[in-house]
């Protein structure tokens, strides 16, 4: 069963190893900067992006078939004419009938400013192109890059975006890429767990694909692929727990790539390029089949007698704070719906809603809460929150008006 404070791990893990694995040099993943974006950030919108599935059956193709027919990019960015900074990888994508690089996010670090990006192809294109960030999803981790020659013309294959609704433990996938500087590489694995993601300036996200197709330093941004040879996720991190008394030898990484339909979401609803803007709301929902006795009582909040999707943690002076949501609130509908699961609701917030847009929630309250301080044995202020259960529970309706980050 899993605790709360195994989700905390997995955030600090994923952080860590996304930050160490994903490219080959240490990125602030803290600090949101624009320093290495094009000037023009204009963008054309496409809102029909990827709108429409297409329900024609495609043919499982043979790992070779995928390789062959996918064009990888291989990414250097420069900072001098004596230094290369790191290398990454992606895939070209066809937006409002252009050609984009789709890579991972953190690509546009605010360690250093690139002299220049270069893309390199693995067919179609002879030569390395220069190419300059115009979109950037620090929550996501994805990126888009520009051609900067306006003439330039792709003769290679544009990424085909499967779905990643229909993901299932067990599935084969291929994760393609340049690792260690090796240009254009593919590995096989299958997909091991869907979860949630790092934390970004206290938005987490909504899920991430762990699976076992081997990546290193250079793979961020590198499809992650389906046997039909379609990009269902993008490559931009892996978990390593590292050395510890319980593990005494270094453990096996486990990579992790964010689902395309999320990043297929955003770019459906941006209206010029930046940083992109998400909602946040400063409240961890779990499901309370995942908590043991032990999580309640780390955190403080009082075990209700329903089962469904709790509210667990509630960050100081956030918006969910301000507007009344507790610890220990059942979540009953989130603008009108209701979710089975944590990552949908997330999901709501921070890839359908409008950034800032008022949230709704429709809780149960089964406790009422009172905060006092005591005096600990080495004589400090311990501040405690004392839940007592209400005679009849209470149904509410709290409306949050999230921070915009």
């Amino acid at each position: 069963m899993k605790s709360a404070y195994r989700y905390a791990a997995l955030v600090f893990l994923v952080f860590f190893a996304s930050t160490t694995i994903g490219c080959g040099l240490l990125v602030n993943l803290l600090k949101a900067s624009q320093n290495n974006f094009a000037e023009n950030l204009e963008m054309p919108t496409n809102p029909e992006f990827c709108a429409l599935i297409d329900n024609w059956p495609v043919k499982d193709k043979t790992p070779e078939e995928i390789f062959k027919s996918n064009t990888i990019v291989h990414l250097d960015m420069v900072v001098n004419l004596s230094r290369q900074a790191w290398t990454a990888s992606g895939c070209v994508i066809d937006y409002a009938g252009k050609p984009y690089v789709l890579t991972a996010g953190h690509v546009n670090t605010t360690e250093v400013k690139f002299k220049a990006i270069y893309a390199s192809f693995s067919n179609g294109n002879d030569h390395p192109e220069e190419v300059e960030i115009v979109l950037c999803d620090r929550v996501l981790d994805f990126a888009l890059l520009r051609f900067k020659n306006p003439n330039f013309v792709f003769r290679g294959t544009y990424a085909d975006l499967g779905t990643s609704v229909d993901l299932a433990i067990g599935q084969t996938v291929f994760a393609l890429g340049s690792p260690l500087g090796l240009k254009f590489s593919m590995t096989h694995g299958i997909v091991e767990k869907l979860d949630f993601g790092m934390d970004y300036e206290g938005i987490s996200q909504p899920q991430v694909i762990l699976h076992s197709a081997t990546i290193n330093p250079g793979n961020s941004g590198g499809p992650l692929m389906n046997k039909k040879g379609q990009v269902i996720g993008i490559n931009v991190m892996g978990i390593n727990g590292g050395i510890s008394s319980f593990r005494p030898s270094a453990v096996t990484t486990i990579p992790g790539a964010i689902p395309i339909d999320d990043v297929k979401s955003v770019l459906r609803r941006i209206t010029t390029g930046g940083m992109v803007q998400h909602s946040y709301v400063g409240a961890k929902v779990l499901d309370t089949h995942e908590l043991n006795p032990l999580d309640y009582e780390q955190r403080e909040v009082p075990k209700p007698d329903k089962d469904g999707l709790i509210v667990f943690i509630i960050a100081k002076n956030s918006p969910a704070e301000k507007a009344g949501l507790k610890p220990g609130d059942i979540i009953l509908e989130c603008d009108g719906k209701k979710y089975k699961d944590a990552s949908e609701i997330a999901k709501h917030i921070i890839l359908e809603s409008k950034p800032g847009s008022e949230i709704e929630f429709k809780v149960l309250r089964i406790y009422s809460s009172n905060s006092i301080i005591e005096t600990g044995n080495d004589g400090r202020a311990v501040y405690k929150t004392l839940y007592k259960k209400l005679a009849e529970p209470k149904t509410l309706t709290i409306k949050v008006r999230p921070e915009v980050r």
